[in-house]
C-alpha cells in the first residue's frame, strides 16, 4: 500500500499561525508595545478612556525667595494736584486786658562831668578853619591799648591823639590816618613828603612826662606844623599840632592835644 500525503491547505496554515500566536503573544506583548502612539487608537475610544478630573491635591511647601528683578525705569511725572480753596477766617481772639503800670524806678545818681568839648572858632574864622584843643584824663596801659581821641576829620584824613603808659613815663602823640590806599604827608622838620596809607605819626617828637615827679614836656609849635594831602589831591590839609603831658590824677588830665588845620 502506498502511504498518504498531506496537503497542506489555507486552514491548515491558518490554524498553525493562530496556535503559534497564542503561545508566543504573552512574550511579545512584555518585550515590545505594539500602540506607540494615541494616533493609533480611534478617537471615539480614546475619549472613553480619559477619566474624570481628581480632587486637588495638597499645596506644596513654599519656595524659596527669589532674586529681586532689576530695578525698573522711573514712571513719568504725575501732574500738579488742584490748588486747594482758601480756608475761612477764624475768628477774632477776645483782646486781653490792659496791664498795670509799672512802678517807677528810683532815680539813678547824677553823672559824672564829662571832658572839656572842643573849642569853638570866632565868627570871623573861615569855613575851612578846623581847630580842636581836646585832652585824654586817664592814660591807656601801653601803646597798643593807648587811649584815643579823634581831634579833626576830613575825609579820607583823620587826626587823633593817643595817650599811654611806657616804662614809667606818659606819652602823648597825635597821629594822622588815611582811608585810601596812599596819601602823601609833609612835616616841617623832616622836610620832605611821604606817602603813607593807615595810621603814621602826624609830629616827629612825642611828649613825654615822669608823672610821679609831676615834670611835663610839650613838643608843638614849629616842629608841629605839617601838610597832608589826599591821594587824588581833593583834600589838603596845612596846619599845627602840638601835644602835651600832665600829672594824671585830679591835678589835671594825662595828655592835652591842641592845634589847627587849614582845609582846601
Amino acid at each position: 500500500m502506498r502511504p498518504r500525503r498531506r496537503v497542506l491547505s489555507y486552514a491548515n496554515v491558518a490554524a498553525t499561525l493562530a496556535l503559534v500566536l497564542s503561545f508566543s503573544g504573552g512574550a511579545l506583548a512584555a518585550t515590545r508595545y505594539l500602540i506607540n502612539s494615541t494616533s493609533q487608537i480611534n478617537p471615539k475610544v480614546l475619549k472613553q478612556l480619559r477619566a474624570a478630573r481628581g480632587p486637588e491635591g495638597v499645596a506644596g511647601p513654599a519656595g524659596s525667595e527669589g532674586k529681586p528683578g532689576k530695578e525698573g525705569l522711573p514712571g513719568l511725572e504725575g501732574k500738579a494736584g488742584v490748588e486747594g480753596k482758601v480756608g475761612a477766617e477764624g475768628r477774632r481772639g477776645v483782646e486781653g486786658k490792659t496791664g498795670q503800670e509799672g512802678k517807677r524806678g528810683r532815680e539813678g545818681p547824677e553823672g559824672k562831668e564829662g571832658p572839656p568839648g572842643q573849642e569853638g572858632g570866632s565868627g570871623g574864622e573861615p569855613a575851612g578853619l578846623k581847630r580842636w584843643r581836646k585832652t585824654i584824663k586817664t592814660a591807656g596801659a601801653s601803646e597798643a591799648e593807648a587811649a584815643t581821641v579823634v581831634l579833626a576829620e576830613v575825609p579820607p584824613l583823620t587826626i587823633s591823639g593817643h595817650c599811654y603808659e611806657e616804662h614809667g613815663a606818659t606819652i602823648a602823640q597825635t597821629y594822622i590816618a588815611s582811608t585810601e590806599t596812599e596819601s602823601f604827608l609833609r612835616i616841617a622838620k623832616e622836610a620832605k613828603t611821604l606817602t603813607f596809607a593807615g595810621e603814621r605819626p602826624l609830629t616827629v617828637q612825642a611828649a613825654e612826662g615822669i608823672t610821679v615827679d609831676n615834670e611835663a614836656a610839650l613838643a608843638g609849635g614849629p616842629e608841629g606844623s605839617f601838610s597832608a594831602t589826599a591821594h587824588d589831591g581833593s583834600v589838603a590839609l596845612d596846619g599845627t599840632a602840638d601835644q602835651g603831658v600832665w600829672l594824671q590824677g585830679e591835678i589835671g588830665p594825662a595828655c592835652s592835644f591842641s592845634g589847627y588845620a587849614i582845609v582846601d
